[in-house]
């Protein structure tokens, strides 16, 4: 993804209602990102941790790994 496409990526995740939601932007993104490499090429791992599932520095309280 490009830094603009990760922005936005990053906006419409932080702007919806709902989990189930998120959770469907987050398929429809994995899938074109699977698209992608597949056109590229590139396999991309089955079962990838690139969005940190709630450890990052803004994560609830006593999820963040240190």
């Amino acid at each position: 993804m490009t830094p603009d496409e990760r922005t936005a990526m990053r906006d419409r995740m932080r702007n919806v209602q709902s989990p189930e939601e998120r959770q469907q932007i987050a398929q429809a993104n994995h899938a074109e990102m699977q698209k992608r490499t597949t056109e590229k090429g590139i396999t991309m791992p089955e079962h990838c941790n690139h969005q940190g599932h709630g450890t990052g520095p803004n994560a609830a309280p006593g999820t963040q790994t240190n």
